[in-house]
């Protein structure tokens, strides 16, 4: 069932029009993703902090006229207030009210599938709680019965900071046991050439993803589709992982607690950087990821900047300007297929860089050559050439040295 609500986009009076068009752009599609409509947008640039409800008493009562006449009963506001300013504009207002980090966790809530994802979630809405403890349970309950969500949960015992407390230690250790497995699984993908697609949510990348690897994974216009990490192979020993994507100025305790979902993109050989072109606000999304990379330290190995939808870009200059700021990008459509067979070649292209290239010749009879070459290498061209194989393969560091030292004689 869906809700009718009001977006209130609250702003320093220094935030230019971009800025606040673009938040209140990514409100809206947060607030849709969980069955809100958004009947009313209201914006004011604030001077002076109201300490009991953020805004002024005239605003408030602007809202309230506003609400009783569209019949809305929730307000979504576009920044995180205190827990006194909460109630008292709930009091006044005689509806729901949800600032941006209660609406962005719970849709990762409601996102979540796995159990590293569940666990992540259940942290962070723990740790955006713990301030929050009102001692009558009123904010424990916000984070298990609101809209869509299946948090944390309301029980009396669990309104004392203490067990709070006890349940983020708790949440911890089992996300340290799950990243010492996720340990022995990278491990085991040792030899695996990783690469990660990291960009804001809607980007398209799960789309970009399915492309590559040929397989229908889901993929809508809601944010958040994929909460979860995912992996799959694209070849032998190329591994493609799409993590959750961003949001321009993700709260603190949600990026503290996806530590291990990060990871997974920190420690990628290859970085694919996905970026709507088509985006009204594509400059400042650039802008934004650039912070966003630094902070998150994903900064180091190889990068490639990925320009997707430009089967619906309106301004197509915009492609000339990208291609001079980053030569090495690819614009494709996720969606047609545009460029797709070409970002995965660009794919290959890295992954063989760090290889070492053989082009041999090869005698029939020495199969057990053939066979290392086929067991552990990347065979990029094999064909007959006067009766003999003629194979143009690659092979990383260690099985290049024991290949030489198997078969010196016939390189």
């Amino acid at each position: 069932m869906r809700e009718r609500g009001i977006l209130v986009g609250l702003f320093d009076k220094s935030d230019s029009l971009n800025h606040m068009e673009r938040r209140i752009a990514e409100l809206e599609d947060l607030s849709r993703t969980l069955s809100i409509d958004i009947l009313e947008t209201i914006v004011q640039k604030v001077g002076d902090i109201n300490p009991a409800t953020y805004m002024g008493h005239g605003k408030v009562e602007e809202i309230k006229e506003i609400a009783e006449k569209l019949n809305a009963k929730t307000l979504i506001l576009s920044i995180s207030v205190s827990p006194m300013q909460l109630r008292n504009l709930e009091e006044r207002l005689s509806m729901k009210v949800i600032d941006r980090n209660e609406l962005i966790l719970s849709i990762f809530a409601k996102n979540a599938s796995t159990n590293i994802s569940m666990a992540e979630v259940e942290l962070a809405q723990y740790r955006y709680l713990l301030p929050r403890l009102t001692g009558q349970g009123v904010m424990m309950s916000r984070l298990g019965g609101g809209i869509g969500t299946r948090g944390p949960g309301e029980t009396k015992l669990e309104t004392d900071r203490r067990h709070i407390e006890k349940k983020i230690d708790l949440l911890k250790k089992r996300l340290e046991q799950y990243k010492r497995n996720a340990d022995v699984r990278n491990k085991n993908r040792f030899n695996a050439f990783k690469v990660c697609l990291i960009g804001y949510t809607n980007a398209g990348k799960t789309r970009i993803m399915s492309r590559l690897v040929s397989q229908g994974f889901i993929s809508d216009d809601k944010l958040f589709t994929t909460l979860d990490t995912v992996t799959r192979r694209l070849g032998r020993s190329v591994v493609l992982t799409d993590t959750v994507g961003f949001l321009g100025e993700l709260p603190h305790e949600i990026i503290k607690s996806f530590e291990l979902t990060i990871e997974e993109a920190v420690n990628a050989d290859l970085k694919l950087i996905v970026i709507d072109i088509s985006d009204k606000y594509v400059l400042e999304t650039v802008n934004d990821l650039h912070k966003i990379i630094e902070e998150l330290n994903l900064d180091k190995n190889e990068r490639i900047y990925v320009f997707n939808k430009t089967d619906v870009l309106v301004n197509s200059s915009l492609i000339n300007h990208f291609k001079d700021a980053y030569p090495e990008s690819i614009f494709i459509s996720a969606k047609t297929g545009e460029n797709a067979s070409l970002l995965k070649d660009r794919i290959m292209e890295v992954f063989y860089s760090k290889l070492e290239h053989f082009d041999l010749i090869i005698e029939p009879e020495l199969s057990g050559m053939i066979k290392f070459i086929n067991l552990y290498g990347h065979v990029k061209e094999q064909k007959i050439e006067k009766d003999k194989i003629r194979i143009e393969f690659y092979l990383n560091k260690q099985h290049a040295g024991n290949f030489r030292k198997l078969y010196q004689e016939h390189i």
